[in-house]
């Protein structure tokens, strides 16, 4: 057993050498309060055979791990390898365009201003879109639940009359928010949302962990 578990199967035969170990204090008990001796010989022998399939098992696994290891290693190589060239072929592409950008440069420094000047408006117009749609978002959800502008984005807060006392069951009303707000949301596929909840203080802290993440899983499956 000390062999197999020095071998690491602990690890990679948990369940063998556990059945194993169980073999051998059942076979030391009963050595010890000079039980059945045949019982305590087939015990014994039991767990001899179960520390050695748990070595072998382990040696297996630990075998075809390094195996694993060695063909994404090569794998690895030759993707490296197949990226390097690429990188060469591109820079080698780089410096051609470089090239030939470089003798246009005189003749297109007039498009290139006109093209500078675009690209600030188009920006500041994105800019512009993309406040207005946050704005826009915000009004939207301020019209189903209280919706506030932080430095960590809008934050949506559910009260939590929404629940019952110590339940994170949803309450109808809830649940009509919150599709309500879900319908707000699929027109801004790109959001990240994060859903957090809260308990009162009654109650121990490992209790209220608990149910706070019970609360916003209800949120979140919902």
């Amino acid at each position: 057993v000390q062999i197999a578990d020095a071998a690491g199967a602990g690890k990679y035969a948990a369940d063998t050498l556990a059945s194993a170990k169980t073999d051998l204090q059942n076979a030391r008990d009963l050595d010890s309060h000079k039980g059945d001796r045949k019982q305590t010989i087939t015990y014994a022998r039991e767990a001899v055979q179960s520390a050695e399939d748990a070595r072998i098992i382990t040696i297996r696994k630990i075998r075809a791990e390094d195996e694993a290891a060695t063909k994404q290693a090569r794998v690895d190589a030759e993707q490296a390898a197949e990226q390097a060239r690429a990188i060469a072929q591109q820079q080698a592409l780089d410096r051609q365009r470089a090239e030939a950008a470089a003798a246009e440069a005189n003749a297109r420094a007039q498009q290139a201003r006109q093209a500078q000047q675009q690209a600030e408006q188009s920006a500041q117009a994105a800019a512009q879109q993309a406040q207005q749609a946050r704005e826009r978002l915000r009004d939207q959800l301020n019209q189903v639940l209280q919706t506030t502008e932080t430095a960590r984005g809008l934050i949506v807060n559910m009260s939590d009359v929404l629940f019952d006392f110590n339940k994170y069951t949803l309450k109808p009303e809830a649940r009509e928010k919150l599709a309500k707000v879900s319908g707000i949301l699929l027109a801004y596929p790109n959001l990240k949302l994060q859903v957090e909840g809260y308990t009162d203080n009654i109650g121990s802290e490992d209790y209220n962990q608990k149910l706070s993440e019970q609360l916003a899983d209800s949120v979140r499956d919902y």
